[in-house]
């Protein structure tokens, strides 16, 4: 074995821990910018009340981002730990996010009909409360008029 392969070899191992630490140093990176995000101050002081609009500045003040901000901000919330980002790139992360998302959706489709029953039986429950509501108010005026009939019974 040649000193070059072991060159080549020992920069490849290099790389290799740089390139794995990488997801943490993103993750880190991507928790510091949270970390301000929301700030009232920070909002304030540039002026970008906006989230769409804070969202481009950061992005223009880190271009390297894998991902818009907003995107990484969904990745980091849902995935808060470091260990978490190891094995997945950025994208990865969301597209997995985006799925469950259309998962989740899929589910409320397929209970929609359950829900559509529910509305209705509210819905019903809702005129006969009116009904009834209704019905005592008259009673309650009719009761009203007989008191203000009837004789005071401290005079008798």
């Amino acid at each position: 074995m040649s000193t070059d392969d072991r060159t080549w070899k020992a920069k490849l191992l290099a790389a290799r821990k740089l390139y794995a630490g990488w997801h943490k140093m993103l993750h880190k990176l991507v928790a510091a910018i949270a970390d301000f995000w929301n700030d009232a101050e920070f909002r304030a002081e540039t002026g970008l009340r906006d989230d769409g609009q804070a969202a481009d500045w950061l992005d223009a003040e880190f271009p390297e981002l894998p991902l818009h901000w907003l995107d990484m901000l969904a990745v980091y919330r849902a995935y808060p730990q470091p260990q978490q980002w190891v094995d997945a790139r950025p994208q990865d992360l969301l597209d997995g996010l985006r799925q469950q998302a259309e998962t989740e959706g899929d589910k409320a489709a397929r209970n929609r009909p359950a829900w559509k029953a529910l509305y209705k039986q509210l819905q019903e429950e809702v005129a006969n409360l009116k009904t009834e509501n209704l019905k005592l108010k008259r009673e309650n005026g009719e009761l009203r008029r007989m008191l203000a009939e009837a004789p005071d019974p401290v005079a008798i």
